[in-house]
């Protein structure tokens, strides 16, 4: 599967919420619900659009830390991920940061609880590609099915819904975000 870029993905959505009925909106709530909290209801709708029986979704190294891994030959559903970097603080030169790293001070032991302190705060730069899997898509860490035959394990019962049913003003909201004229802008 050929990577996709966060223009493809846009354009593939744009496409979807141009072309949603009543009854695709009351197909994507559900998912939605399915799916846990931690998503976006953008990334919701970017997971519905790719596999829109996902039940449980992570990414690889999250799969493997719950003892399983991605079947051979699954594609990975394609989410946003944001980009972001450090913002120097205010009053925080690069003479005052270069001594702080030069005598030590500026590993993580003065103060920051997460190792950030004097470092400034984190801002969205823009969005890049990440891949996440359907619980569906993936094996036991173990397996022991032949490779070239599809795996006989059996799978774990889908969770119970995680998520909570997005409000129909935010899925309205949503469709007209993806579907906006850019062109009205200029």
């Amino acid at each position: 599967m050929p990577k996709m870029t966060p223009r493809q993905l846009g354009d593939r959505l744009e496409l979807a919420a141009a072309m949603m009925t009543p009854e695709a909106i009351a197909d994507f709530q559900a998912a939605a619900a399915r799916l846990d909290d931690r998503h976006s209801l953008h990334n919701k709708f970017a997971i519905w659009v790719q596999k829109p029986d996902a039940s449980q979704v992570f990414g690889m190294m999250t799969w493997r830390e719950h003892g399983r891994k991605v079947a051979r030959g699954q594609g990975g559903i394609a989410i946003f991920a944001p980009v972001t970097r450090r913002e120097a603080s205010d009053g925080d030169d690069n003479d005052q940061a270069a001594t702080r790293r030069r005598s030590g001070a500026d590993n993580g032991k003065d103060g920051g609880k997460d190792g950030t302190a004097g470092q400034g705060r984190r801002i969205r730069k823009g969005y890049r590609i990440s891949y996440v899997w359907d619980i569906s898509q993936t094996v036991p860490v173990d397996c022991q099915c032949p490779a070239d035959a599809p795996c006989a394990c059996p799978q774990p019962k889908p969770p119970a819904p995680a998520g909570t049913k997005p409000d129909d003003a935010d899925v309205r909201e949503l469709m007209e975000a993806l579907t906006a004229d850019d062109d009205s802008q200029e």
